[in-house]
């Protein structure tokens, strides 16, 4: 069960964030306008301003990551927690989702990070989009049908740091 506040709703100020000049860290002070989909003390989730698809929405740590690299296994629950975001802002954004696993398992759900060169804020943020495909080549490319090395999966990723976590040193 989340723990913070789902449901569209105006972006606001937040303290602290000062030190992330990303336009991540612009939308965490409240210095630029967006729908936020949910919020509690460690991510935030809110609308793409340049959606590809029906529901396209990001989750982001509201602590600065870098990308995908900066990760190590310790950051598995972390993980594991905007998956959990993701899905249940799906299904409250979209009447059609009533199971996001089987929408994830038939590909009609993505939840994916992109790697360089794809990225396009260095703040770690995953897509949250429905219904796939995404609705141009362009965006087709970004945002893979199936997953790729430069878009890959949430669950491709914790399993990556989870077997991290399982090797020698």
């Amino acid at each position: 069960m989340l723990a913070g506040v789902l449901g569209a709703r105006p972006n606001q100020p937040r303290e602290g964030f000062d030190d992330n000049r990303t336009v991540f860290g612009a939308i965490l002070r409240g210095d630029l306008p967006t729908t936020v989909l949910y919020e509690d003390e460690r991510v935030l989730c809110f609308r793409d301003i340049r959606p590809v698809s029906k529901h396209h929405s990001l989750v982001i740590p509201k602590r600065n990551i870098r990308d995908l690299n900066h990760l190590g296994p310790e950051d598995v629950p972390l993980l594991r927690h905007m998956v959990s975001v993701a899905k249940a802002v799906v299904t409250t954004d979209c009447a059609e989702i009533t199971d996001a696993a089987a929408a994830l398992a038939v590909h009609q759900l993505s939840l994916g990070f992109h790697r360089w060169p794809a990225i396009s804020v260095h703040h770690l943020h995953m897509h949250v989009i429905y219904p796939m495909p995404a609705i141009s080549w362009w965006f087709r490319w970004l945002h893979p049908q199936s997953y790729s090395f430069l878009y890959p999966s949430a669950e491709s990723i914790i399993q990556e740091l989870s077997a991290r976590s399982h090797e020698s040193p």
